[in-house]
């Protein structure tokens, strides 16, 4: 009698368990970016936080057709032709280069779209490289975009190379807070002509 009590409590301390665990599962959302919340008139839906930034448009709100406008990205990673693609990364890889002293990376947004379309590397040599940077900017810039291409996928290469004094004068610690908005943005004809300089044709093609 004491064992089938014994196996009777233990079947039923099971049974709870299961019924705890089933009850937690329907509750919490698969995934960490996932919530769950009340839109369009449904009683509940399964929402996942992208790291897209966006809006809801007017005639949306008006009771019109829904409509989201994509803003970018609320971290520091970018889609370049259908690639993922984080932007820190790709500095740490820059800035790991023999002569690169300071490197920041952004995004060059199309005019049209607003969308990310490619990358542009601002760098800044180190003491030992300062000279070689100074008297023959274009080579200088085209050596470290050769020496890049061995580090980085061709959709995280950047196309635009700049030296940017504005890197210069910062620390390691400074260089995290640098407003990355306030970088020149490139003269395309000539910053293309600058970072191809010696990038073999077929290749250039590739790159973000």
């Amino acid at each position: 009698t004491a064992t089938a009590s014994a196996a009777t409590a233990a079947t039923a301390t099971a049974s709870a368990a299961s019924a705890s665990a089933s009850t937690a599962s329907a509750e919490a959302p698969p995934s960490p970016r996932a919530v769950r919340g009340a839109a369009g008139g449904e009683a509940e839906l399964l929402l996942y936080r992208t790291g897209d930034l966006a809006r809801l448009l007017p005639s949306a709100a008006a009771g019109g057709e829904a409509s989201v406008q994509v803003l970018g990205r609320l971290d520091s990673t970018v889609k370049i032709r259908g690639y993922k693609v984080g932007l820190p990364y790709v500095e740490a890889c820059i800035s790991a280069l023999a002569g690169v002293g300071r490197c920041a990376v952004v995004a060059l947004l199309d005019e049209a779209t607003g969308q990310p379309s490619s990358l542009v590397a601002h760098v800044f040599p180190d003491a030992a490289a300062a000279a070689a940077a100074e008297s023959d900017e274009p080579s200088w810039l085209a050596a470290v975009r050769e020496a890049a291409r061995a580090e980085l996928p061709p959709h995280a290469l950047p196309r635009h190379w700049l030296i940017t004094p504005q890197l210069g004068g910062l620390s390691a610690a400074e260089s995290k807070k640098l407003d990355r908005r306030s970088l020149p943005r490139p003269n395309l004809s000539l910053a293309s002509l600058r970072a191809s300089a010696a990038a073999p044709p077929a290749a250039a093609s590739a790159d973000a």
